[in-house]
């Protein structure tokens, strides 16, 4: 049975660029949170542990993940939400380098401010289009890294 919220006008929320609202809420399976944009689930986020990936296709991602070869990882990232796999990334490889482009600045902001990032983790935030971002990343990351996930939401 799912958790009944008290006061779900209280739900940490911002409306994006195009119009739709994006929340930040308590999951109703897992002791996690959920972003959703316009009701729509789009990341899980579990602080307590950032290793739990609930959503299918963000295990099957964590699974491709976990055949790379050990240690950290250079890594690049396609769109944000609740920034579920660098999360994952920075818990399960440590010393891992990031890169996130996210179109949404106001996605970001909700996010890290009611998702805190976890201390030491090297998750470097780009806003812009994912296509533009990438030919704007430092020379060094141009064709030198391990993963590039590509997760850009576009709707239901």
């Amino acid at each position: 049975m799912g958790r009944k919220r008290d006061r779900p006008d209280e739900t940490p929320q911002t409306r994006l660029s195009d119009g739709r609202i994006a929340r930040v809420a308590p999951s109703e399976i897992t002791s996690g949170f959920e972003v959703d944009v316009d009701g729509t689930p789009q990341s899980h986020v579990d602080l307590a542990d950032p290793t739990h990936l609930h959503f299918e296709y963000v295990a099957r991602m964590g699974a491709v993940i976990d055949q790379l070869p050990d240690g950290p990882l250079t890594a690049v990232h396609l769109g944000a939400g609740g920034l579920t796999i660098p999360r994952y990334i920075a818990a399960a490889r440590p010393g891992s380098r990031q890169q996130v482009i996210e179109l949404e600045q106001l996605l970001v902001d909700l996010v890290r401010e009611h998702l805190p990032l976890p201390r030491g983790a090297s998750i470097r935030m780009r806003i812009g289009d994912a296509r533009e971002g990438l030919g704007r990343l430092p020379s060094a990351l141009r064709g030198a890294v391990d993963l590039l996930v590509s997760d850009v939401y576009s709707g239901a």
